[in-house]
C-alpha cells in the first residue's frame, strides 16, 4: 500500500493595518489576508466573510452599564478610551462620535493590537 505525502504547513497569524495587507497580498508574501472593510484597490478582489458590530462597554457599576439602549446625550460626559488614530475601529467609533456631536469625549487611545503568532 503506498501513503500519500502531505505537505505539512504552517499558518501564521499576523496583525496588520488593512493598506498593508493589501500590499503583502499583491506583492505575494502572503497569500491570503482579512481586512476589516473591503479593499479600495483595483488589483485586489474582495468578499465579505463577517459582518461584526461595535458596541460600547462600562464596568458593572458604571452609571450607564445594564441600562440596555443608551442615547447619545448620555455619553456627554463621558470619557471614552477607543484604538488608535488610523484603525477602522478608531475610524468607525469617530464617525459615529461625530454624527453625535461627541467629538471631544477621547481620553485615551489604545495601541494596536499586538500581533499574534501560531505555528503548527
Amino acid at each position: 500500500m503506498r501513503l500519500k505525502r502531505w505537505v505539512v504547513s504552517a499558518l501564521i497569524l499576523t496583525v496588520r493595518h488593512c493598506s498593508e495587507v493589501g500590499k503583502m497580498v499583491l506583492d505575494r508574501s502572503i497569500d491570503v489576508g482579512f481586512i476589516s472593510k473591503p479593499s479600495d484597490r483595483d488589483e485586489l478582489e474582495s468578499d465579505c466573510a463577517v459582518m461584526d458590530e461595535l458596541v460600547p462597554i462600562a464596568a458593572s457599576n458604571h452609571r450607564l452599564a445594564r441600562r440596555g439602549k443608551v442615547n447619545s446625550e448620555e455619553f456627554r460626559n463621558e470619557m471614552l478610551f477607543v484604538r488608535e488614530e488610523g484603525s477602522t475601529t478608531r475610524q468607525e467609533t469617530d464617525r459615529m462620535l461625530q454624527e453625535c456631536g461627541l467629538t471631544e469625549s477621547i481620553a485615551m487611545e489604545a495601541p494596536a493590537i499586538r500581533p499574534s503568532r501560531h505555528r503548527s
